[in-house]
């Protein structure tokens, strides 16, 4: 009976700390936008508001949607970037396909993010 007793205690302990842990929500180690802040600027930018207008016009003035993205089998960026074999692109592909994924969000334009007139 004992035996039973710490089995279904143990057991109970187990499913509420994994209950516990799974309920909390994910925060994102590398990525410093939340929801709101992605929302707040977004309708700062579509109202015309300033800094967030000025800030949309020189993100779009920086993305060239030319960009051709170089593909590596392996990428090696050592010390200091020396070698640079595709460390460079990576970097390069990564601020581009961010850079990207935020001008969608704020216009939700699949490929022309310059048509955004307030």
């Amino acid at each position: 009976m004992r035996t039973y007793l710490r089995f279904a205690v143990l057991f109970l302990i187990t499913v509420f700390v994994f209950v516990g842990l799974s309920a909390q929500t994910f925060i994102h180690p590398g990525i410093d936008m939340c929801r709101e802040d992605l929302e707040l600027m977004k309708n700062k930018t579509l109202a015309g508001e300033q800094p967030w207008r000025g800030a949309f016009e020189r993100l779009k003035a920086e993305t060239p949607l030319s960009f051709e993205v170089k593909t590596y089998a392996h990428v090696i960026s050592g010390p200091y970037g020396k070698p640079d074999i595709g460390g460079s692109d990576l970097s390069k592909g990564a601020v581009m396909a961010y850079n990207c994924a935020v001008l969608w969000y704020i216009t939700k334009d699949k490929g022309d993010f310059y048509k955004l007139n307030p």
